[in-house]
């Protein structure tokens, strides 16, 4: 404990760094009741008002995406030799896998529009992605 007295960062200038990092964006977490509680308890302490906002993951994901979000998170952490349980390494396999879950799903958009005849169904629903936003009406099939 003294170490981080000793050498430790004050909470609110943690906050203001987080604030500056973050500010009006929308952080995704896959634990969002532990981790807004802690943050929370954060802000509080510090007397700081939090700038961004957390979301459950699950807001990205369809339902068939979240039945696969645990086996991906364990198959990336698997092929990349990291250890589960520590902040870093579950930061960096959320990320991979959410970024390898969103890139299957705009495979998979990029292969319907190849076999979509767009004008004669503009409304069709597809896939979700919080990368990408798909207009009907800019969309040109290549010959």
């Amino acid at each position: 404990m003294n170490e981080l007295k000793d050498n430790g960062k004050a909470i609110a200038d943690i906050c203001q760094d987080l604030n500056t990092l973050c500010d009006g964006q929308i952080l995704y977490t896959d634990c969002w009741a532990h981790d807004y509680h802690w943050l929370s308890k954060l802000y509080t302490a510090a007397g700081v008002h939090c700038s961004f906002r957390l979301s459950p993951i699950e807001h990205l994901l369809s339902e068939l995406q979240m039945q696969r979000w645990s086996q991906r998170k364990k198959n990336y952490a698997r092929e990349a030799n990291i250890k589960t349980h520590r902040a870093l390494n579950d930061a960096l396999i959320i990320s991979e896998a959410l970024d390898r879950e969103l890139l299957l799903n705009d495979a998979q958009v990029d292969r319907m529009l190849g076999e979509l005849d767009v004008a004669a169904a503009p409304e069709m629903p597809l896939p979700k992605s919080s990368q990408h936003i798909f207009d009907s009406r800019n969309y040109k099939k290549s010959a």
